[in-house]
């Protein structure tokens, strides 16, 4: 499966930055995941949502205990875009939780005013 590390950014048309996930949402019986984050630089913060439709496949590995307490965010580590067996994956690390989604359709909506 090749995965580009920087396809995140290039698809937000954003330099590297930090991505911090707010939450999520599933609906359709988990046949669709919103994953609610923002991208954040010392300058600026501009929320956005990953919207994951027709999921065939979603995977969630815990990365802490429960006692770490009340988190805000999870802050990201890694977002690798890919296919595997002809299906769209998308594989989310964050210091927090590992997500593996396989989907159909992938809608990322920019929450924050366009320039011009």
């Amino acid at each position: 499966m090749a995965m580009n590390q920087l396809e995140i950014f290039d698809r937000l048309g954003l330099r590297p930055g930090g991505i911090l996930i707010r939450h999520f949402d599933m609906a359709d019986w988990g046949r669709t995941l919103v994953i609610y984050a923002f991208y954040s630089t010392l300058d600026e913060a501009l929320p956005f949502r990953l919207i994951f439709r027709n999921c065939s496949e979603i995977s969630w590995q815990s990365m802490t205990d429960a006692s770490s307490g009340s988190v805000e965010f999870a802050d990201v580590i890694n977002v690798l875009f890919g296919t595997n067996q002809s299906l769209e994956t998308c594989v989310i690390t964050t210091d927090l939780f590992e997500v593996v989604v396989s989907y159909g359709q992938l809608t990322i909506v920019k929450d924050w005013p366009s320039e011009g």
